[in-house]
């Protein structure tokens, strides 16, 4: 099987243009089969990342690809059977509506939450990283731990 083959349960990613910047950032979401993805986005092009507008959605992979291509994302922790991902995702569509943050509460970290159970964006930490060095990462894990979590439970 290649190593970019779709299964329900899988965590993917596609590349973002934003003001003619190629992969500026990348979206998340977990493919649920049938050529759908649970995400959390905003409807429409160019406002995926409002906290105003962003939930959880289940579109089809089209829908989510916006013309890109995914990539099928490593959890290397993934403590989940992928039927229970799928769940865990599923059991989300429609919530979340106020919740997104950029740095503490975003599509990768809903994605990876459903994987692993644990908040965690590499996107973010990368950024932290650069600035704040190795403290700005740990940071960024504890804040989307405690902060996210919470909201999440919330909106359950």
């Amino acid at each position: 099987m290649d190593s970019n083959t779709i299964r329900p349960g899988d965590v993917i990613s596609v590349a973002r243009t934003v003001l003619h910047i190629k992969n500026l950032y990348r979206h998340y979401g977990v493919y649920v089969g049938n050529n759908r993805v649970v995400h959390f986005t905003a409807l429409g092009r160019g406002c995926e990342i409002n906290p105003w507008l962003a939930y959880v959605q289940e579109t089809t992979l089209e829908a989510f690809l916006a013309g890109g291509e995914y990539t099928v994302e490593p959890c290397q922790f993934s403590t989940f059977e992928r039927s229970v991902i799928v769940e865990r995702a599923r059991s989300f569509v429609g919530k979340g509506k106020g919740i997104y943050n950029l740095f503490i509460n975003n599509c990768e970290h809903f994605a990876v939450w459903c994987a692993t159970g644990d908040y965690h964006s590499s996107q973010v930490e990368a950024v932290a990283r650069k600035i704040f060095g190795m403290r700005g990462e740990r940071l960024m894990d504890y804040a989307a731990e405690r902060i996210a979590s919470r909201r999440w439970k919330a909106a359950a």
